[in-house]
């Protein structure tokens, strides 16, 4: 029944200890869905948009359970976080890229169209985590040598984090 909740993207997922950890929980359903997670380790919180967020203070790994319930029912689904050195990208990250749409024209407000476009059509709800800006982001490089953002085309690039 694609009324009750019903909750996607990957059964494990890796972080790396004591680094930022953010991972929106990919859920549909009908109506109103609440969201709640049991067994998350210490550093971990889920917010009120559903996103958990922290970091994981030590390795290992770590079986949570998501519970999603809305006025049709109730569903779970087990997610495992692994948290160790070089455990990112468990399973196949899936994501949008700049590059087919817009090549080297691409700008911060594109790419805040584009993320409110994936989270409009429900991709973002279906696990959908990411945006790829391949090429046309880049400036001068810096002293040290290091590539900038075109602070043309992208003002605040880490506003976009």
């Amino acid at each position: 029944n694609f009324e009750q909740p019903e909750i996607h993207g990957p059964q494990a997922i890796g972080t790396t200890p004591e680094k930022p950890f953010i991972f929106k929980i990919p859920v549909t359903g009908a109506g109103k869905i609440s969201l709640s997670v049991t067994g998350l380790p210490a550093g971990l919180e889920l917010d009120q948009q559903g996103v958990l967020r922290g970091s994981v203070g030590q390795a290992g790994s770590y079986k949570v359970e998501i519970i999603a319930r809305n006025n049709v029912g109730r569903t779970s689904r087990r997610l495992e976080i692994r948290a160790g050195e070089r455990l990112l990208a468990q399973t196949p990250p899936m994501g949008w890229s700049s590059w087919n749409a817009f090549g080297v024209d691409v700008d911060q407000e594109k790419i805040w169209k584009t993320a409110d476009a994936l989270v409009q059509s429900g991709l973002a709800d279906k696990g959908y985590s990411f945006i790829n800006i391949d090429a046309g982001w880049t400036g001068q490089r810096n002293t040290a040598g290091r590539i900038m953002p075109d602070k043309n085309k992208f003002p605040d690039i880490k506003a976009l984090i």
